[in-house]
């Protein structure tokens, strides 16, 4: 025997011994109509009492040394919650409710269902308990509230398939009350929508869930035809491989020639070559600028009076071979390069 049935057993014998009528409810019914999940507290509705919960809980201690209360820890909370200690070091909470707290219905103790020796809840209401939990659990303000949704719509989806295969019809059980029934309506279209794959339970069940309406499918049309995907892609193909090409013309180009790397203030531009060395080149305007400074300059003979003389023959401009192009005599270009050289001829 499991710690949790040990516990329903002692809460079920300790209410019987004063007097009061009793059935399990929440995780541990659940449990024992064929859910997988193993609660840790029980769930017990005391149904012909006609004083207070905490007035049957201090009944309870009383009787059963076992039972103990603690305060609540909420705040500004008055009652206290009610344990039963297993061990020095483990306690089991037990929840004791009551017809109309939390909407429970209040039925004839004719409906209560026994399990391995156990009262339950009807398991309609006990489902349809499960749901009223998973909608007050979505809007709960405490954060570990909340977070039992998820594990009261897995006890959902697993006790559905059961209820079906028992051919359950909550909605045509008269002992249930209307407004409890048309509540259950109402949840029931949150948690279809919520979770469309237990539509078909709860129509199964007798419950008026509207089929959802098939989703249209998307297509994705192409626009271009599979000869133009073909071109494009074979011009992509042919431009790599020329940015290749280029790429790999540039890289021998830099290896092998020579690479400006700096144009200096004064018009000169250092380089390297291929082996390394640099190296220094000026612009031809540079070069003849330093020609006219270096090159002697021929001076005209004075007479004795100051005035110019006529040059003679041997101060006569140098004659300058020539090639006959077209008709055109033209200077050679080795005896240009002479003359410029010996500072005889100006430009």
């Amino acid at each position: 025997m499991d710690e949790v049935s040990y516990v329903a057993r002692a809460a079920v014998a300790a209410l019987s011994a004063l007097g009061y009528d009793s059935c399990l409810v929440g995780g541990y019914a659940c449990r024992l109509y064929g859910n997988s999940r193993t609660p840790e507290d029980v769930d017990i509705v005391v149904l012909n009492a006609h004083c207070s919960q905490e007035v049957i809980k201090a009944r309870l201690v009383v009787q059963d040394s076992d039972f103990y209360l603690v305060p609540s820890k909420k705040l500004f909370a008055t009652y206290k919650v009610l344990w039963y200690r297993l061990s020095p070091y483990k306690s089991c909470k037990v929840d004791l409710l009551q017809p109309g707290i939390m909407n429970i219905p209040d039925i004839s103790t004719i409906h209560i269902r026994h399990i391995a020796g156990l009262p339950l809840m009807p398991f309609s209401i006990v489902l349809l308990l499960k749901l009223q939990a998973w909608t007050d659990h979505q809007i709960a303000t405490e954060s570990h509230l909340r977070m039992k949704q998820y594990t009261d719509s897995a006890d959902i989806d697993r006790l559905l398939p059961l209820a079906c295969g028992r051919n359950m019809k909550p909605c045509e059980e008269a002992y249930i009350p209307e407004s409890f029934i048309s509540a259950a309506k109402d949840r029931v279209r949150q948690y279809v929508t919520r979770f469309p794959t237990s539509a078909e339970h709860w129509r199964a069940l007798g419950f008026d869930v509207p089929v959802p309406a098939p989703q249209p499918s998307i297509r994705v049309r192409v626009s271009r035809p599979a000869a133009s995907v073909q071109a494009t892609t074979a011009a992509l193909s042919r431009l790599s491989v020329k940015e290749s090409a280029q790429s790999s013309t540039k890289a021998s180009a830099s290896k092998g020639g020579a690479r400006v790397l700096a144009v200096g203030a004064q018009g000169t531009k250092t380089a390297s070559s291929s082996s390394g060395t640099p190296t220094t080149t000026k612009p031809a305007a540079s070069v003849q600028a330093q020609m006219r400074k270096t090159r002697p300059r021929l001076k005209k003979p004075a007479t004795a009076g100051g005035s110019p003389t006529k040059p003679t023959t041997a101060q006569k401009s140098p004659v300058v071979r020539t090639t006959s192009q077209g008709g055109n005599k033209t200077p050679t270009a080795g005896r240009l390069r002479e003359l410029l050289q010996q500072g005889l001829l100006y430009e």
